[in-house]
C-alpha cells in the first residue's frame, strides 16, 4: 500500500508540473504579444490594470496562492514607496497583482528580449547599480514619478536569497522618499507549503535558473505566497540610512 501511494504521488506531481509548466509557458507567450502590441496605446493606469489580471491568473496557473496578512486596501490611490525582501521573480508578480506598482531594476533587463521591452511599458525605472552618478539621475527621476502620484517599488537588498534570512538594505533610493516625503511602505513576503515550511523550491537564488524555480513551483501541490504589508514608515528627518535599518527591522520581525 505505502509503494503504491509513492508511485501516484510521484505520478501526480509529474502530470501537475507538467500540466503547469505547458499552460503558463503558453500564458506568457500570449500575453507578452498582446501587451506588445496593445500597451504602447494605452495610458500607463490601463496598462497597470490589465498587467494586474495578468499576474493574478499567472500566480493561479502556476499553483500560488496568495495570502494577505495586512489589508494592502488601506494604501488607498495616494503614491507610496515600496521596500521588500526579495526572494525570486515571482515578488514582481504578487506586487503587481495587488498594487499599481511601477519598478526600479537594474539596467541589463532592459535588454532582455520582450521582458526588456515588457518592463519599460509598465513604467519601470533603470538603474546602473554600481555608479553613484547613476544613483543620483535615478532619484530625481523617482522623486518626479511619487510627485505625479504613482507609486514605486524595489527590493533594497540589491539580489534574491533564500528566503530564511534577509541581507541588510542599501540605502541609496530611499532618498527619494525622503526629498518627494511619501510615506514607505515595508512589504513582508514569505512562500510556504501547505504544512507551513518554508517553500525554499521558490527562492531564485544562488545557481538556479529562473526554468528550475518554476518547475520547483509547478511541482508543489500548492504554493502560498504570504505579503504583509507592515505599518507605513514617515520620512521625517531620518538619514536613508536610518531609514534602511527601520524598514528592514520591520520586514523581519514580520518574518520571525
Amino acid at each position: 500500500m505505502h509503494t503504491h501511494a509513492i508511485i501516484e504521488n510521484t505520478v501526480y506531481i509529474f502530470v501537475i508540473r507538467h500540466l503547469r509548466l505547458i499552460s503558463i509557458l503558453m500564458y506568457f507567450g500570449v500575453g507578452a504579444v498582446l501587451f506588445l502590441m496593445l500597451f504602447p496605446l494605452l495610458p500607463l493606469t490601463r496598462r497597470q490594470y490589465y498587467m494586474a489580471r495578468w499576474a493574478q491568473c499567472a500566480l493561479r496557473i502556476v499553483g500560488v496562492r496568495l495570502v494577505h496578512q495586512a489589508q494592502f486596501s488601506q494604501l488607498g490611490e495616494a503614491a507610496r514607496f515600496v521596500v521588500a525582501n526579495h526572494i525570486s521573480w515571482l515578488d514582481i508578480l504578487l506586487l503587481y497583482s495587488v498594487l499599481p506598482i511601477r519598478f526600479v531594476a537594474k539596467v541589463e533587463i532592459r535588454g532582455w528580449p520582450v521582458v526588456g521591452r515588457l518592463s519599460q511599458l509598465l513604467g519601470t525605472v533603470f538603474i546602473f547599480r554600481e555608479s553613484l552618478r547613476d544613483m543620483t539621475r535615478v532619484n530625481r527621476e523617482l522623486v518626479a514619478i511619487l510627485h505625479e502620484g504613482f507609486s514605486l517599488a524595489v527590493f533594497p537588498e540589491g539580489a534574491t536569497t533564500d528566503g530564511l534570512q534577509m541581507q541588510p538594505f542599501h540605502p541609496g533610493l530611499l532618498q527619494s522618499a525622503i526629498v518627494a516625503q511619501v510615506p514607505i511602505q515595508p512589504v513582508a513576503i514569505r512562500y510556504l507549503r501547505l504544512d507551513g515550511s518554508i517553500c525554499a523550491e521558490a527562492a531564485y537564488d544562488g545557481d538556479k535558473t529562473l526554468w528550475q524555480t518554476l518547475q520547483g513551483v509547478c511541482a508543489q501541490q500548492q504554493v502560498l505566497a504570504q505579503i504583509t504589508f507592515t505599518d507605513l514608515v514617515l520620512p521625517a528627518a531620518q538619514h536613508r540610512r536610518e531609514l534602511a535599518v527601520m524598514t528592514h527591522q520591520k520586514i523581519t520581525d514580520h518574518l520571525s
